[in-house]
């Protein structure tokens, strides 16, 4: 298909995903870097963060998969 052939709703489509995949790739970063953060003085308030992005990270690849 040419890209001047798709219609609106592909090219909705296109940016939807697109827009996931930033997503998903900022929540990896931010994941990661808290990972990455020192240990000393974590607390049990420290996981939340990474399991909430975790599931927001869930979230958006199943998003693209479907």
């Amino acid at each position: 298909m040419n890209f001047v052939d798709m219609t609106n709703e592909e090219w909705a489509e296109v940016y939807r995903r697109h827009d996931a995949l930033v997503h998903m790739g900022e929540l990896e970063m931010q994941t990661q870097e808290i990972r990455e953060a020192p240990r000393a003085g974590a607390s049990v308030h420290a996981a939340k963060p990474v399991e909430l992005q975790l599931h927001e990270l869930d979230t958006v690849i199943a998003g693209i998969q479907h």
